[in-house]
């Protein structure tokens, strides 16, 4: 992953998780993006940050209640700005194509509603494979869905996401097999030597400001996620 990832895409300059943040993250440079997928009711996963669809389309309910061809009807852009009207609800498999065509690294949030946890890992290890060109990197704030994924592929690759960090963070993410942390900009880990130590990259979400990614950067954090990739160097 690249040391600046799009945060849902970019974000901050169009509507989150959609074609056009991704197209609009590639052309302001970012090289690595970071999306969030859920589950449809017909063994699908989307791109959707949340459980239900009132926040970011002209949809009610929850993503998991719809098939991906009820979604794919639904109006993704107008809540953001008028002229993203008529954008649409993708798949995570569109998504790793589109990533491909436009050589980007991709961080996939598994966003499972409960008890869906190793149906959604499944359906994302399938996903990936059938994009094995695509370099994927999965995280979650879910344990049981990262650690249903490294079961089912051990040597895919995870992030453990902490938004508050306990004593046993570390812990947890060294027994999952984790290759990274991903933690919250406003609440980081007093000390990340040992993580380093263990070969765990360190990145943190979301960060906005230059000056703040380049303290971050010295600190020894790999990357940061942000909404405005062409803001950090």
């Amino acid at each position: 992953m690249n040391r600046v990832i799009a945060h849902r895409g970019a974000s901050g300059y169009a509507p989150e998780n959609t074609e056009s943040a991704i197209r609009l993250a590639a052309a302001l440079g970012a090289r690595s993006i970071e999306i969030d997928i859920t589950p449809t009711a017909d063994g699908h996963l989307v791109l959707h940050h949340d459980d239900s669809l009132d926040r970011c389309s002209n949809g009610t309910g929850y993503v998991a209640d719809q098939t991906l061809a009820q979604l794919s009807t639904l109006d993704t852009g107008s809540w953001f700005a008028p002229e993203f009207a008529g954008e649409k609800i993708i798949s995570f498999d569109q998504c790793l194509q589109l990533a491909e065509a436009l050589d980007l690294s991709v961080n996939a949030e598994l966003k499972p509603p409960f008890g869906l946890e190793t149906h959604c890992a499944t359906l994302a290890i399938k996903s990936a494979n059938r994009h094995a060109n695509v370099e994927v990197l999965f995280s979650s704030f879910n344990l049981i869905a990262l650690q249903a994924l490294k079961s089912i592929a051990p040597a895919s690759r995870v992030a453990y996401l902490i938004e508050r960090p306990g004593q046993d963070w570390l812990s947890r993410a060294l027994a999952l097999g984790a290759d990274a942390v991903h933690v919250w900009n406003h609440d980081l880990p007093e000390d990340i030597s040992e993580a380093l130590q263990n070969n765990l990259a360190m990145r943190v979400f979301t960060v906005n400001d230059a000056a703040r990614a380049e303290f971050l950067w010295e600190q020894g954090y790999a990357s940061v996620f942000t909404d405005f990739p062409d803001r950090l160097g």
